[in-house]
């Protein structure tokens, strides 16, 4: 699956009341359409932000 970007290690909030965690955020079309604990493949993915600690 290709994106358009991935955000790289973000504190993701998932909005029901689980505690925050670090995932890897993939975007495509303006939508967010993966949230991966593990890291997401960047291969043809033309921009990836590091987002560790933030």
């Amino acid at each position: 699956m290709a994106f358009d970007l991935i955000i790289r290690g973000g504190t993701w909030f998932d909005g029901m009341g689980s505690p925050p965690a670090v995932r890897d955020i993939g975007v495509r079309d303006g939508r967010v359409v993966a949230v991966s604990a593990s890291e997401l493949d960047a291969d043809g993915c033309p921009e990836v932000l590091d987002a560790a600690g933030r």
